[in-house]
């Protein structure tokens, strides 16, 4: 945060928590500048949505869980 304040001192970076839902209406009442959403989204979106990055879920088990080494598994 203090390199983001260095690098850009007229910004105000104020950070909060919120769902992606809530994240979305804040945007559309303009009350909010920018968001970090998950997606899929459970609406369509009226903003535009720019994907940062991918992620990958895993499974940690332990080593003698029948599992174990099996390589890629069905998130169910």
């Amino acid at each position: 945060m203090s390199r983001f304040h260095a690098d850009y001192p007229g910004v105000e970076l104020v950070l909060r928590e919120s769902t992606s839902v809530r994240i979305m209406q804040m945007l559309d009442e303009e009350t909010l500048d920018v968001g970090l959403v998950r997606t899929p989204l459970l609406r369509r979106a009226s903003a535009e949505l720019l994907q940062l990055e991918h992620d990958q879920f895993v499974a940690a088990l332990p080593r003698a869980h029948p599992l174990a080494g099996e390589g890629p598994m069905p998130l169910a």
